[in-house]
């Protein structure tokens, strides 16, 4: 019983191996075809971020102005209302 498991273990330990050597070599090989295109997809992740964070600091500009515009017509209409 003991000796199955060892030759389990074994198998095991051989095919993981030899699938992280495979993955090693086709990433490597990948990486040295596509370096160009892995430029130019991380160029473009990169202008999506921008975009992103541009829009979310144009929304957030928005809603100051829209908060500073309440609060100057609520403070003009308290005055009105007072005076």
């Amino acid at each position: 019983m003991h000796l199955q498991d060892n030759t389990v273990h074994h198998a095991f330990k051989f095919q993981k191996n030899t699938s992280i050597s495979m993955i090693r070599s086709s990433s490597r090989s990948s990486c040295y075809s596509c370096s160009s295109s892995s430029i130019s997809s991380l160029l473009a992740a990169v202008v999506v971020v921008v975009v992103v964070v541009a829009v979310e600091v144009v929304i957030v500009v928005v809603l100051v102005v829209v908060v500073v515009v309440v609060v100057v017509v609520v403070v003009v209409v308290v005055v009105v209302v007072v005076v």
